[in-house]
């Protein structure tokens, strides 16, 4: 068939229409991915990019990229730069809330419940893990756009109820003060537990320290065996 003839057949059938969606579909969402996949696919590209270098120095084209998809595509998922830094703290606090309230739900004294917990998060701190919970970033955003980001501190409540719970049952123990504020002792446990060990472990980035790190926290909060 003379390829004049053919061109005109593609043209009468409306395959050249077809060939121009499909190539539209390789500019946009990758062929065989529905959208909550690269909605997926697009919140761990922003969480390893936040972590990586900051919220003011990440763009949405490089998070597209990483995803696998063009650009402009992602306004198909998320709005702004905002919305999706929000997407990707909202996963990782959820995750963390998860592995804690997990790690909680154990027979046992607080300090049982407390040495547990640090077990479960150890594999979730230090710079190499990815699980930095972006914590400047976050309480830039809280403080510039409290209403926007309400979720997050919301998620965060629940993160320190874990830890406030574990300084009441302390107290109740006997093993720490009456007196004591279980709201604000709790936030600092949590404070110790996450950016505190991951601070340290900016430091002392071998994946051996690790261990030692975990062992002097629960040597200077009390619960080594």
């Amino acid at each position: 068939m003379p390829m004049t003839s053919f061109r005109q057949q593609v043209r009468a059938t409306g395959h050249v229409g077809a060939v121009s969606t499909v190539k539209q579909r390789r500019r946009g969402r990758p062929t065989g991915r529905d959208a909550s996949e690269t909605r997926t696919a697009l919140i761990v590209a922003a969480e390893k990019h936040f972590d990586e270098n900051g919220y003011a120095n990440v763009r949405l084209d490089q998070i597209a990229k990483t995803a696998g998809i063009s650009g402009p595509a992602i306004y198909n998922h998320f709005k702004s730069k905002d919305e999706l830094f929000l997407a990707a703290v909202k996963s990782r606090i959820l995750r963390y809330n998860k592995v804690i309230s997990d790690a909680v739900a154990i027979e046992g004294s607080w300090k049982d419940r407390l040495n547990n917990l640090l077990k479960e998060v150890e594999n979730l701190q230090g710079p190499a893990s990815g699980f930095q919970m972006i914590s400047s970033a976050v309480v830039e955003r809280l403080r510039e756009d409290p209403e926007g980001f309400r979720e997050l501190r919301d998620l965060r409540e629940k993160s320190a109820s874990v830890f406030r719970n574990i300084i009441r049952e302390a107290i109740q123990a006997g093993d720490i003060a009456k007196d004591t504020d279980c709201m604000i002792a709790g936030d600092l446990l949590m404070a110790i537990t996450v950016s505190g060990v991951n601070t340290v472990a900016f430091y002392h980035p071998e994946p051996e320290k690790m261990p030692i790190i975990m062992n002097a926290l629960k040597r200077l909060l009390g619960t080594a065996p």
